[in-house]
């Protein structure tokens, strides 16, 4: 909500889905959860239809639980730095080029403090028996 209000073009929604049956599900959670208690898959697509079909719901939170969807109201901020940070405040004064070189820098020193650290992982001759350090 408070993205689109301040003119931005993006959309931010949480679903908050109940007990869902599906294969990611605990079995035995499933078989001691009461049926009418369940959260159908059917309900959750629904949810995501309606975010996607309805540009005003923005900013929302989305529980479904059991047969309803129940749209949570947008809490105030807790606090002046929560405030200043979700408004991204800061970043009408910072320079974006500045802020992308700087990610660049600091991406290029921990892809050398990797190598750094494999390199002796892989030459150290103590207890320790990784080998490979993998890049993400």
């Amino acid at each position: 909500m408070r993205l689109k209000e301040m003119g931005e073009p993006i959309t931010v929604n949480c679903i908050l889905p109940g007990l869902t049956p599906t294969p990611l599900a605990n079995s035995a959670l499933l078989a001691a959860w009461p049926s009418d208690m369940l959260t159908p898959v059917s309900v959750i697509v629904e949810t995501v239809t309606r975010f996607l079909e309805d540009p005003s719901l923005t900013g929302q939170a989305a529980e479904c639980s059991g047969n309803e969807i129940h749209y949570r109201p947008v809490l105030p901020y807790c606090n002046q730095a929560a405030e200043f940070a979700s408004n991204a405040k800061a970043m009408l004064s910072v320079d974006v080029e500045a802020v992308v070189r700087d990610r660049e820098k600091k991406g290029r020193l921990f892809a050398e403090k990797l190598d750094q650290a494999s390199r002796v992982l892989q030459t150290d001759s103590g207890p320790c028996t990784t080998t490979t350090v993998q890049k993400v």
